[in-house]
């Protein structure tokens, strides 16, 4: 996870297909897309994916792919998706069995499909996804993570947070108010708790799915575990 007290994280997309790394950041409706060339070939489709068409959806990865195609590097594909609408699933078993054909032509290639421990429903989605097409798929649970952290909000009250990641997150702000419970995405997204008085410092436990990015910088953070 990256901790950010500065600037927040960006994802840009490189358009070259000699670099090491070609990446797309997520937006609201597209996961994150990243392919690796520094440690293998590892290729990561995570976030949410809800486009409204599967036509043009999918077009940026399977050019990727293409990119892969020829080379004798195994293919590793991390696919971890929190929700998908009916273009994204289809938009994903498109990607699916584009890897399939290659896989059929000696192309080595391993599915990894990630899951939150709660979610049996996209559990089953690409078990369903494993019958259809033959290609090897390890399936693999993400446990419940929790984190605490005590900080000093710079805006007199309010405190402010910025994070990223996949899956459902359960946060307590430490002041007996009603747990609040986020879906979080590929992108930053603030989240801000209005206390009653001045709080100095305040403790928040944040318990949930995969967090990936947390941005800090509108409070002085003393400690975080």
């Amino acid at each position: 996870m990256n901790i950010i007290s500065e600037a927040t994280r960006t994802l840009p997309y490189i358009k070259a297909d000699k670099m090491n790394i070609i990446s797309d950041e997520a937006t609201r409706t597209l996961p994150f897309f990243e392919a690796d060339k520094t440690k293998g070939i590892i290729i990561t489709i995570e976030g949410r994916y809800i486009p409204e068409s599967y036509e043009s959806s999918c077009q940026q990865m399977l050019s990727v792919l293409d990119v892969f195609e020829d080379t004798q590097i195994p293919l590793s594909v991390n696919i971890h998706i929190s929700f998908f609408n009916k273009p994204g699933k289809k938009s994903v078993f498109i990607i699916l069995k584009r890897l399939a054909q290659m896989h059929e032509k000696g192309k080595e290639i391993t599915i990894n499909w990630f899951y939150e421990a709660d979610d049996e429903d996209m559990l089953d989605e690409g078990k369903d996804f494993a019958e259809i097409i033959k290609l090897p798929f390890r399936f693999i649970e993400l446990p419940e993570t929790q984190m605490t952290m005590t900080l000093e909000p710079l805006d007199g009250d309010i405190c402010c947070l910025g994070m990223a990641g996949v899956g459902m997150i359960a946060i307590d702000w430490g002041d007996e108010s009603e747990i609040e419970k986020r879906m979080l995405n590929g992108f930053v997204t603030q989240y801000s708790h209005k206390y009653s008085g001045t709080p100095s410092p305040c403790t928040i436990t944040i318990t949930g799915a995969k967090i990936t990015s947390l941005d800090c910088k509108k409070n002085n953070l003393t400690s975080v575990n």
